[in-house]
């Protein structure tokens, strides 16, 4: 399955803006980084970044939109006549862009459980080990409700609703080209999902970042549509970059009242931010531009997925190995992030890139054979 072209055409989206988005991404990432040690920092860390710190969980929400914004970019127009088999090659190129990696990972944090029971004090592995969610994990049904805690690689819980989004894509995509195809339409029912995400939080009266295992799937599903849809606005609009400009600003400060206030809850402020910063960076304004030119951001983009997936496991041993000893808390943070940025590196390389290109050949080579 090919990118088509006339979606960029339509879009607007130049090469310039999706880099942008991609710089966006790695930086989302590494506020997940620093989130997942964020009792590293010391007390005397200002209160303005131990706010950004605890509310790294945000990034998920982003990721989740951004990913269905990119994937409608790039595939919705194949749905407009669906078959089955445009939607195997969709999921086969899915299933190689996220399994390689994740399936090393899981390989290598057998590591976590035998290191407990050989060195640990406690000696005991407990439920972060579980074996009957390691063996969900392979298949990428651990945060489907089965079971009520993460465990093992606990980031990967974000994986594995991605999967399901992925799974239910290109029947969105058929309602959305062939149904839904006024603009008018378009904002209607991107306010409805809205509507349905902050009415259903409300009612359960809890965060986006609360009980992942019973709610992350449902979390992933309405920002995954939400994305999809903000695409097909985008894709109808007429270019400003101006106005796209002061709507990424727009998104960027309601972020961060998200995150320095209180008294206004995730669910509300968090989805519109993270819309309006997409929508705003993926068309042909300054701060686009700027964000897609600067190299250094844009690596860190495209490394994004290997940083996401494996500083859990680097984590968990600068942990076990430094501060357990009594070193520095600020040693052990920088340890911790030099070392999640070199496996970034390695892992893209060695691992990401050769397992995904593997994975899609072989897809494609079945895919011929049982036609």
């Amino acid at each position: 399955m090919t990118r088509p072209v006339s979606s960029a055409e339509a879009a607007g989206l130049g090469r310039q803006h999706m880099l942008a988005l991609t710089s966006v991404r790695g930086i989302a990432a590494w506020w997940v980084v620093l989130y997942h040690f964020r009792e590293a920092l010391p007390a005397a860390t200002p209160s303005w970044l131990l706010d950004v710190a605890a509310r790294g969980y945000m990034a998920v929400d982003f990721f989740f939109q951004l990913s269905g914004f990119i994937l409608a970019y790039t595939y919705s127009r194949s749905f407009g006549q669906p078959s089955f088999s445009s939607a195997r090659e969709f999921w086969v190129a899915r299933f190689a862009r996220i399994y390689p990696l994740h399936a090393f990972l899981l390989l290598l944090f057998l590591a976590n459980p035998i290191a407990i029971a050989l060195f640990s004090s406690e000696g005991t592995i407990g439920e972060r080990y579980n074996l009957g969610y390691y063996l969900l994990s392979w298949v990428l049904v651990q945060n489907w409700g089965f079971v009520g805690y993460l465990a093992w690689n606990v980031p990967a819980w974000s994986i594995s609703v991605e999967w399901m989004a992925y799974l239910t894509f290109p029947v969105l995509a058929f309602v959305l080209v062939k149904y839904v195809t006024a603009r008018v339409a378009l904002v209607a029912t991107f306010l409805g999902t809205y509507t349905l995400l902050v009415a259903l939080w409300n009612y359960l009266n809890v965060g986006l970042g609360d009980n992942i295992p019973q709610l992350g799937l449902m979390r992933c599903l309405l920002q995954f549509s939400m994305g999809m849809i903000l695409y097909r606005i985008h894709a109808l609009s007429s270019a400003s970059a101006t106005r796209d400009d002061l709507l990424a600003i727009l998104g960027m400060g309601l972020l961060g009242l998200a995150i320095g206030s209180e008294g206004i809850r995730d669910y509300v402020a968090v989805p519109i931010a993270s819309s309006l910063i997409i929508y705003g960076l993926a068309s042909q304004g300054r701060i686009a531009s700027a964000l897609g030119a600067i190299t250094a951001l844009v690596w860190i983009g495209e490394v994004s997925y290997s940083t996401y997936m494996s500083h859990y496991f680097i984590r968990d041993w600068v942990r076990f190995l430094l501060v357990g000893a009594g070193q520095p808390s600020l040693f052990a943070l920088a340890v911790y992030m030099c070392l999640t940025l070199l496996a970034s590196s390695l892992l893209y390389r060695f691992v990401e890139q050769p397992g995904r290109y593997w994975l899609r050949r072989l897809g494609r080579q079945r895919i011929r054979a049982s036609s």
